[in-house]
């Protein structure tokens, strides 16, 4: 018995030589994955990714993994604030938004001045990170008196000229707000314990974060904001503000079932026309024959904190 071996060589070029022009056999190109990593080499091609490599632009994620995330496997940091899709998968960030806690301080910025890019308030002061880099001040210390010059700081400085006019405009994050119409961006949910993936299709709560709502009465003191049919007061204590709570029944659809939820809207104001709005909502009781039925999904009381950055 003769065997015959046939070298069968791929109608490609020498994976060391990518040029971009990946050329084989129609008859199956839309089966072959050459690297293994979950996309067949028609798709790299119409991508635009390289089909000889599992990931194509190094940033630790697979191309079929960046596809699968909506990710852009041809941009390692697809979202670009400064941190790779890998490094971000790693820390717990979103990959997709340069700011995953809408605190008004890019991701990137936050890993460089050692905050937590996923904690609108590293240093639990109550002034968000973003408006306090804004300011100067240091967002991993409560005590901003540390944010004072030093002494030698102050020795070393230029020495001012006695003719120029102090400057009394206010910094941008504590001017008052422009009265009128705003507009909420993309929400999202940045801590719960509400378990709300499990019980989402039954309540949408980001209805309770309106496209848009109203500022009146602004002052650098305070404001009134309008939305959902609600007049809320609001008190600012610099560049951060928090409102007045107040409380709703929501019907459950379907079931006989209404809970009882606080709200709770405070934020971080960025300029006159730049602000994130926050909300804390509380989900305390539910009322009706269903709810001990809904309690595994919604283990009451519960919270679910959310922002969304705001413009005039």
């Amino acid at each position: 018995m003769i065997i015959l071996l046939f070298a069968c060589q791929p109608n490609w070029q020498d994976p060391q030589d990518w040029s971009g022009e990946f050329k084989f056999d129609s008859s199956n190109q839309s089966l072959v994955d050459s690297d293994n990593d979950g996309l067949s080499d028609q798709e790299e091609l119409e991508l635009g990714t390289n089909p000889l490599e599992e990931d194509s632009d190094e940033d630790g994620i697979s191309d079929g993994d960046e596809v699968e995330q909506g990710l852009d496997p041809t941009n390692s940091d697809s979202d670009e604030d400064g941190i790779s899709d890998g490094e971000e998968i790693e820390i717990g960030t979103d990959p997709t938004n340069s700011d995953s806690d809408n605190d008004g301080a890019s991701d990137g910025e936050e890993i460089e001045q050692n905050t937590d890019p996923n904690d609108v308030d590293s240093d639990n002061d109550g002034i968000w990170d973003g408006a306090e880099l804004e300011q100067g001040t240091d967002p991993n210390s409560q005590d901003n008196e540390n944010n004072t010059p030093s002494e030698e700081d102050e020795n070393n400085s230029p020495t001012p000229d006695p003719s120029s006019e102090p400057s009394t405009e206010l910094p941008q994050s504590l001017m008052p707000l422009l009265e009128g119409r705003w507009y909420l961006g993309e929400a999202s949910i940045y801590s719960e314990t509400c378990n709300y993936n499990s019980w989402s299709p039954l309540l949408n709560i980001f209805d309770q974060l309106p496209e848009s709502f109203n500022v009146a009465n602004s002052t650098a003191e305070a404001f009134t904001l309008e939305l959902l049919g609600e007049t809320i007061e609001c008190i600012r204590n610099g560049s951060y503000f928090e409102c007045t709570p107040y409380s709703t029944s929501l019907p459950v659809p379907n079931f006989d079932a209404s809970g009882t939820i606080d709200f709770v809207y405070s934020g971080n104001v960025m300029s006159e026309t730049e602000m994130v709005l926050s909300l804390n909502l509380q989900v305390v009781s539910c009322d009706g024959a269903d709810c001990s039925a809904l309690n595994f999904l919604v283990p009451y009381p519960c919270f679910i904190l959310m922002n969304a950055p705001a413009t005039f």
